[in-house]
């Protein structure tokens, strides 16, 4: 476990209140195809139901500050609000997912501006903190995927182009270098892909939203996180 960790850990397992800010966009929020949100298939519902099998008697409370369409620079326009001001005893920030359409151009915005985000996490709470990878975009677009959502061919270059991934793993990077845990989503739909799944599949709206399987992979290497 991550020495940053062991504290919250020691929370949950003498029952002690906790809360916990999940942090991000579409992907934290759990936007789906319909209008009808189910909460439990987003990776923050399937989170806090593994830890609360994990920790018995645990006290958690959970809010989702997942804001769809927002980006890095959106992240800290709402960050006093959404998360300084709530005193969370955990922050899991999850963004890129749609800041990697604006290419390699931005790339480098993004990544100093995520550090950024970290130090004013760090200085303006005494929260652990967690950085997690989204998943992978559409691979591939068909009518339907256009009629589940008009930008399916816009996700697909983005996926294609490798921008997805080189944005992940700049999330990578700023974790690694200022010692930070990882959830590494984004590596388990690489290897799911890898291992013959059709990653298309895993997502509601054949673009950019994944379905309940693909929440699973977001969430279970931040489950793993606190496996003692």
């Amino acid at each position: 476990m991550h020495p940053s960790l062991v504290d919250f850990t020691a929370r949950l397992r003498s029952t002690e209140p906790v809360h916990v800010v999940m942090f991000g966009d579409s992907i934290t929020f759990g936007s789906q195809v319909d209008p009808e949100r189910d909460e439990s298939i987003a990776f923050p519902s399937q989170w806090l139901v593994a830890i609360k099998s994990m920790f018995p008697g645990c006290q958690v409370t959970l809010l989702n500050k997942g804001i769809p369409g927002n980006k890095i620079d959106d992240a800290h326009e709402r960050l006093e609000r959404d998360v300084i001001a709530e005193s969370p005893n955990l922050v899991v920030v999850e963004f890129g997912i749609n800041d990697c359409w604006d290419g390699p151009e931005q790339i480098d915005h993004f990544e100093e501006r995520l550090r950024e985000l970290v130090d004013r996490i760090r200085s303006e709470s005494r929260a652990a903190l967690v950085l997690l990878t989204a998943n992978m975009l559409n691979h591939e677009y068909d009518d339907e995927s256009r009629r589940l959502a008009w930008f399916a061919e816009k996700t697909a270059t983005v996926q294609s182009a490798g921008w997805t991934r080189d944005y992940m793993d700049r999330i990578r990077i700023v974790a690694r270098e200022t010692d930070i845990p990882l959830a590494d989503g984004y590596a388990r739909w690489e290897s799911a892909r890898a291992g013959g799944v059709n990653t298309d599949a895993l997502l509601a709206n054949r673009a950019n939203h994944p379905n309940r399987e693909g929440h699973r992979l977001l969430a279970e290497p931040l489950i793993e996180l606190f496996s003692e």
